[in-house]
């Protein structure tokens, strides 16, 4: 093991039972990423790639291998010490923005905050500062996540998942519901972040253009990760 890898994915399988038969998702990944670079994820619908994302997390164990973060391996971690690690180092986004319809967008953005023990006052401090580094303003905090445009939900979204810091953002389809401005400022925050940071990303993704934009490019077909185009500059 290679201890200056954030995060390693070693000999991954993933099945699902269904009616006595093994029904095969992931086949022996093997993928790693360090602090700082900048992954993307293509591959048709089905293909595993939501999947592997849930097992990087450790919101999902395979069925063989080993998930490595920061030398810790998740398979060996309890669920409440998994979700720790979780709330404190891996940022997730998803194509739906998933906020919670009955508390504010400030509350939204303040929960992994306050989950981790935070006092609210601090929270919501950290929460307000986030809020502006997506770019909306002091009129948002108050209001709920239905009086927000799709856009404005999913800036809200992203903020909630970068409140923490986190080491890692695991991104999937987070522009897949937006038109073409909104899906470029999502991908300009989430490159200012990682530059500013030095926060990992791994990014799943339809769009060839934008997966062509980050360092590394992968293709999940018939549940293998393969190296899709290497020599991308940006």
């Amino acid at each position: 093991m290679n201890n200056s890898f954030l995060l390693q994915c070693i000999h991954i399988k993933k099945f699902y039972q269904i009616e006595n038969s093994n029904i095969e998702i992931l086949h022996d990944i093997n993928f790693s990423i360090r602090s700082g670079e900048t992954v993307s994820i293509v591959g048709h619908s089905g293909s595993g790639k939501s999947t592997l994302l849930h097992l990087m997390s450790g919101l999902e164990n395979p069925n063989d291998g080993s998930i490595i973060f920061e030398e810790k391996n998740l398979n060996d971690m309890s669920s409440d010490a998994c979700a720790n690690l979780r709330n404190r180092n891996i940022g997730f986004i998803y194509q739906f923005h998933h906020l919670l319809l009955d508390f504010t967008v400030l509350e939204n953005i303040a929960m992994p905050l306050m989950i981790g023990g935070i006092q609210s006052k601090v929270a919501n401090h950290s929460a307000y500062e986030m809020l502006n580094l997506v770019g909306l303003s002091k009129k948002y905090i108050e209001r709920y996540p239905y009086e927000l445009s799709g856009g404005e939900r999913q800036r809200v979204a992203i903020a909630r998942a970068l409140v923490n810091h986190p080491k890692l953002i695991l991104a999937d389809e987070p522009t897949g519901n937006l038109d073409y401005k909104n899906s470029e400022n999502i991908f300009q925050l989430l490159m200012e972040f990682n530059k500013n940071y030095n926060t990992a990303l791994i990014m799943v993704t339809h769009d060839l253009t934008l997966a062509n934009r980050l360092n590394r490019q992968f293709e999940m077909c018939n549940g293998r990760l393969n190296i899709y185009n290497s020599n991308i500059i940006l």
